[in-house]
């Protein structure tokens, strides 16, 4: 019994082993730290239309109407630094009909669990609400209703997924060390200001 207990528990340990990677050096065929204009030629084969408008931050690119992981129409967002290097990548994935957000959100976990393992999954409801009442589509609408999904990486850097309010699912991945000195340059521009 004691012997038949650990097979198990050691294979359990070795197919998690298996799912899973250490580090996170980039996003979609760009390693943090690349420039703009290495992103876009990354990516040239996939044909994406990037979005030109009125608004859009010059250390951003958006490609709209992308595929990502077998789901078509979603938007794809690269943000870069100020000084042009890749830190962050995020997809937004919105579901034809809003009562499949959470099925959307469920599958897209179970792809991106397959190469990076389980993650931690934070699922949680404020009053009224509660998990399995049949209103989860109420309650994120109101803001009354959270889900989270992490990984987090040996080399410091993140994934996480969110189911947003508008019901969309938003895929995030981060180099954490970029990012906090984004953060850093964009604080120390605010307290100029004051």
């Amino acid at each position: 019994m004691k012997k038949s207990i650990l097979t198990l528990a050691f294979l359990l340990f070795v197919s998690s082993i298996q799912a899973q990677t250490s580090t996170l050096n980039g996003f979609l065929k760009s390693n943090w730290g690349s420039s703009k204009a290495a992103v876009i030629n990354n990516n040239l084969a996939k044909g994406y239309t990037y979005y030109e408008g009125e608004g859009l931050d010059g250390n951003l690119l958006v490609a709209t109407e992308a595929d990502f992981a077998g789901v078509s129409d979603c938007m794809i967002i690269w943000k870069l630094t100020s000084d042009d290097k890749l830190f962050q990548g995020i997809v937004v994935i919105t579901p034809e009909l809003s009562a499949k957000a959470m099925k959307e959100y469920d599958d897209m976990r179970e792809k991106i669990a397959g190469k990076y393992g389980k993650g931690k999954t934070y699922e949680s409801y404020d009053y009224p609400y509660d998990e399995g009442d049949g209103h989860w589509e109420t309650a994120f609408e109101l803001g009354k209703g959270h889900l989270n999904t992490y990984w987090i990486f040996d080399d410091g850097n993140a994934l996480s997924m969110t189911l947003t309010e508008d019901l969309s699912v938003r895929v995030r991945y981060q180099a954490t060390e970029l990012t906090q000195q984004e953060i850093n340059k964009q604080e120390a521009v605010n307290n100029d200001e004051l």
